[in-house]
């Protein structure tokens, strides 16, 4: 069942867009930590660009239309049921990728805030993925690759040139204050990532991305999961705090690594969103931060399946190959 998408209806949902349906409610601050990241809320719904791709145009049609025709959890939930093989979800992943890859920040804007901004919508766009969400991990399981791939936001390859320690007075799981590395790295290739924030590197062409993670999180788990799930043993300095938690050196100066991140919605304070980017830690055993030594990429778990050690050059061909089935359904 590949979904039907009339291109002209995206036209047509703009045009009906910009209508005030409810004020978006402030929140927050829910973090003091590393980084705030301000970002302007979307205005009007779908947030279509000029520059989009026609996989990310027809993507937030699709989207937007479910949110727009069903009127309950209940009516989405059966339509998601009828999702049942890879045959038929790979094409709703081709689409959320496309819209993760073009600009995660403004796609997870659109699933908050759409409602906030157009009145025609019964049910939220992000009620939509969740069921989507939830197919995915039925049909592949909680930790197929290809669901890090789409849900991931920027994809890099880096090196990281400042890594440090602070405490975070609002965040409190698993402890308050809690910890959180600091980390700022030079890109030096987008695997995945059309749009996302970037900083120049002093005066130079070179541009960084700041990302974040506490030394008491493990890896391998929801982020949900962390109260209760994992049995911690803190020492005084944050060094190995529990069997697989980052700890403080899994993102060390000067080296380099192959991260994939995602973007974590802070809070609103009436005017902007703030987000941070953390690793998306709760897939595979290195947590979304794989390191680059020798010259090898490190994957100890071989959760991507092309070795546990593997040149540079081989690993990024063998993940855009990868990349490639999961947009090329």
């Amino acid at each position: 069942m590949k979904p039907i998408l009339i291109c002209f209806l995206g036209a047509a949902l703009v045009l009906s867009a910009g209508n005030a349906y409810s004020q978006r409610p402030t929140e927050g601050p829910t973090s003091t930590g590393c980084y705030r990241q301000q970002v302007s809320p979307i205005t009007y719904a779908p947030p279509l660009h000029s520059d989009m791709s026609l996989d990310v145009f027809q993507g937030y049609t699709w989207f937007d239309s479910m949110a727009r025709t069903f009127t309950s959890w209940d009516q989405i939930q059966k339509y998601a049921d009828s999702i049942r093989s890879w045959d038929t979800l790979k094409y709703f992943m081709k689409y959320q990728y496309a819209l993760s890859d073009y600009d995660d920040l403004l796609f997870q804007e659109y699933r908050g805030d759409a409602e906030h901004v157009d009145s025609a919508y019964h049910i939220p766009p992000g009620i939509v993925t969740i069921a989507l969400d939830q197919r995915e991990k039925a049909i592949l399981g909680p930790r197929d690759k290809r669901i890090l791939l789409a849900h991931a936001g920027p994809i890099l390859h880096v090196r990281v040139i400042s890594a440090s320690t602070e405490f975070d007075s609002v965040a409190s799981i698993p402890y308050h204050p809690l910890a959180q590395e600091c980390i700022q790295a030079t890109i030096l290739d987008t695997i995945k990532g059309k749009h996302f924030l970037s900083y120049p590197v002093g005066d130079g062409p070179e541009y960084m991305v700041e990302f974040s993670f506490s030394p008491l999180w493990p890896k391998g788990f929801r982020h949900a999961d962390l109260a209760t799930n994992v049995d911690y043993t803190v020492d005084s300095n944050l060094v190995n705090p529990c069997p697989a938690c980052f700890g403080t050196t899994s993102a060390v100066v000067d080296s380099e690594y192959i991260v994939f991140l995602g973007s974590a919605y802070l809070d609103y304070n009436g005017t902007y969103a703030y987000y941070d980017y953390w690793p998306l830690h709760n897939y595979e055993p290195e947590g979304g931060i794989l390191p680059i030594v020798g010259g090898n990429v490190q994957d100890p778990s071989n959760y991507w399946g092309y070795g546990t050690s593997v040149p540079l050059a081989t690993f990024l061909a063998d993940l855009r190959a990868d990349i490639y089935t999961l947009t090329h359904p």
